[in-house]
């Protein structure tokens, strides 16, 4: 069964193109593979959720499912992941 969920920021005005570019970044910083999709609790890839596109996605030892983000309908930056079974890792990211 999946658990996936999201969290909503307070940050607006979001350029795409910069948040693509901070994930590249804190990917290589962190060595962890970036994706464009989240991972659900069976291993299914999901490249949106609720009708936001997953922009950028990081996948860590300890966030194996990935931690998505998105933008929402009101331009607000959104997190997505699925952290059934990985609470502790997930934790960290908050």
């Amino acid at each position: 069964m999946s658990h996936i969920s999201q969290s909503t920021s307070k940050i607006t005005a979001v350029d795409t193109d910069t948040l693509a570019a901070t994930l590249r970044y804190v990917a290589k910083l962190q060595n962890v593979e970036m994706t464009d999709y989240i991972k659900n609790y069976n291993g299914g890839t999901q490249k949106e959720w609720k009708g936001n596109k997953v922009l950028g996605a990081l996948i860590a030892k300890d966030v194996p499912r990935g931690i998505g983000v998105s933008v929402d309908s009101n331009g607000k930056m959104i997190f997505i992941g699925d952290d059934y079974g990985y609470t502790t890792g997930y934790a960290k990211l908050k």
